[in-house]
């Protein structure tokens, strides 16, 4: 086991990352062999700036070349267990963050997230990712689970592919809902002007399928429990 203190990483106004700690489990026959076997991240704080440009913070590797400066052609995936299929020169067999907490901005808002668990099974491999999240927002939970192929294709992007990938969120409460999308000013205008007020919770559940960045489709049911709205002095709905 080897463990690393006060891990940091940072993109300015991008992304930041940081890591009270990083426990790393391997055997050292299979390390030279580019197996590790856990890291864990503990409580680490996560800041994502959804507004910003966030090409190149993650890369994969490019596509080998060749000796005469050609793009070697990309193998295909080996069904077969026994082929590492290898992303990178290492693999992972379970990569999890613990209680960790993240910070997103999108539309000049942060939006914060506590208790954050991530689980993800086979980081390093080309096919068959998988992945179990777990966060508190609003006053509600997010849950995630699925699978993730990264697709390679010579002088292309990386693409990642989601495979039975579904989605719940549990709880979200409607007044904290409703003070975050208020804590931008062209919102906060409109929801005081139309005096809007709603209580009680939602929950949504559905899929993600598709594959980033062609193509990503995220389908919900939504329920609602408890809920109590009013648009002005003229209009009131109650569950």
């Amino acid at each position: 086991v080897t463990r690393l203190r006060s891990v940091k990483a940072l993109a300015e106004e991008r992304f930041s990352f940081g890591a009270g700690a990083v426990s790393i489990r391997y055997d050292p026959v299979e390390l030279l062999d580019g197996r590790i076997r856990q890291v864990v991240f503990e409580k680490p704080e996560i800041f994502i700036n959804l507004d910003a440009d966030l090409a190149g913070i993650a890369k994969v590797p490019e596509i080998p070349v060749g000796p005469k400066g050609k793009k070697a052609p990309s193998p295909a995936p080996d069904p077969s267990p026994s082929v590492p299929n290898r992303l990178l020169p290492f693999s992972v067999d379970t990569t999890t963050i613990e209680q960790g907490a993240v910070t997103l901005r999108f539309g000049g808002r942060g939006l914060p997230l506590t208790n954050l668990h991530v689980e993800v099974s086979e980081l390093g491999r080309a096919t068959g990712q998988r992945f179990q999240l777990s966060v508190d927002v609003l006053g509600g939970s997010v849950r995630a689970w699925g699978g993730v192929d990264v697709l390679i294709e010579a002088g292309k992007p990386a693409r990642y592919a989601f495979r039975s990938a579904s989605v719940i969120i549990d709880g979200v409460d409607a007044t904290q809902l409703l003070e975050w999308i208020a804590s931008e000013k062209v919102a906060r205008a409109w929801l005081e002007s139309a005096a809007l007020r709603a209580r009680g919770t939602l929950q949504l559940e559905g899929s993600l399928e598709g594959t980033w960045p062609e193509s990503v489709s995220l389908a919900l049911s939504t329920h609602a429990s408890g809920l109590s709205a009013s648009y002005g002095g003229d209009v009131s709905m109650d569950d």
